[in-house]
């Protein structure tokens, strides 16, 4: 058993490190990681720190929430504080406090970095990547949506590449995170220990601008394949419904678009939707609204109960809780989404996830 704490704190003067300690779990995030992080990040910048670097352990920085933990909680297993809703809540708030922090915030973003791993650092000041780093939001998989602020900064990428990497959570890699601009610099990983001990040495704002630029390297374009896929993307997803992406994938016809194609046919019908509608909406709203929309949807994802709130006989199910059973749990890798197509997913039922008065929850980040 590992005795050893789920996230590290050090702080050299003025400027402190957060090391994701779960490399076994791959630094899944958990509330007790969120609830501390939180402290520290608060306590820090009331001593005026100059910077917080957040880094991870392992082969991932974080590969996103503890999903089981999540599940066993949405079953009953744990007591309120640990309840899944006040899970996401925490997280939220969290991730909303990041884009302002005074103190610079540096995101370590060697490995995996994927839903809530993508919450801790890609709202930061300073996101560094490493030729280690796979990027993605594969929530659609598990009957969920892109969160942690995804309907912010995925609606903010060129073209429709975010709405591709949110409805199919396909993968970026390495250089191409930083050319798509999730990533600020690009720095070796065998450099990283370097680039740290640099960093505890800087004074001001400008020596950390100044060290980071220095390790930063340019030598990486798009390769031609990537800029006909994003080509691709930009023409196919550029449309009104899900629906109609899947149509313009089967009239496009490619490899990339057929494939494309069959990997939308294997998500969560509801989750697309519901995905689609978010991107949508978060184009034209700040972060904190963004998240504070995120909160009322994932409170309606989590409730198996809320599909009966709609005022029409629909069994009760969450795809969420389905998802994670098929992929996580038993790994019989067939989840029984239902509504079981994208025809079957109403209007009304989408709508349902977005609504801001009922009694599930409420804004809740100033």
């Amino acid at each position: 058993m590992n005795s050893e704490p789920p996230v590290l704190f050090e702080t050299y003067y003025n400027k402190g490190i957060i090391t994701l300690n779960r490399p076994d779990k791959l630094n899944a995030i958990n509330y007790d990681i969120i609830q501390k992080i939180s402290e520290h990040l608060i306590q820090w910048q009331c001593q005026k720190f100059l910077l917080v670097i957040i880094k991870g352990n392992g082969r991932a920085f974080s590969a996103g929430g503890d999903l089981v933990s999540l599940q066993r909680a949405q079953n009953g297993e744990y007591d309120f504080k640990q309840h899944a809703v006040v899970i996401l809540y925490l997280a939220y708030t969290l991730v909303g406090q990041i884009p302002n922090y005074k103190p610079n915030f540096i995101s370590f973003m060697d490995g995996i970095v994927m839903g809530g791993g993508a919450g801790l650092s890609i709202h930061g000041k300073y996101r560094i990547i490493t030729e280690r780093t796979i990027f993605a939001m594969p929530e659609t998989t598990i009957g969920f949506f892109p969160d942690v602020g995804a309907s912010y900064f995925l609606s903010r990428l060129q073209g429709r590449l975010g709405l591709y990497l949110g409805l199919t959570g396909e993968r970026l890699q390495g250089e191409e995170i930083v050319i798509f601009g999730l990533g600020t610099h690009f720095v070796p990983s065998d450099l990283l220990p370097d680039l740290e001990k640099r960093l505890m040495e800087c004074h001001d704002d400008y020596d950390i601008e100044v060290t980071l630029d220095c390790f930063h390297r340019y030598t990486f374009d798009l390769e031609d394949d990537k800029e006909v896929q994003l080509k691709e993307i930009n023409s196919c997803f550029d449309a009104e419904s899900v629906e109609e992406i899947l149509l313009r994938l089967s009239e496009n016809g490619s490899k990339f678009c057929l494939k494309t194609r069959e990997t939308l046919m294997g998500k969560s019908p509801t989750s697309l939707k519901i995905t689609f509608e978010a991107w949508k909406r978060g184009r034209s709203m700040s972060l904190i609204d963004c998240l504070n929309m995120e909160y009322r949807m994932a409170s309606r994802c989590l409730s198996v109960k809320h599909q009966l709130n709609l005022g029409h006989k629909i069994k009760p199910h969450s795809d969420f809780k389905e998802g994670v059973r098929a992929l996580l749990i038993h790994k019989d890798k067939t989840p029984q989404w239902y509504p079981k197509t994208l025809e079957d997913v109403s209007q009304e039922l989408v709508d349902s996830y977005f609504h801001e008065a009922d009694n599930i929850c409420h804004d809740f980040i100033r």
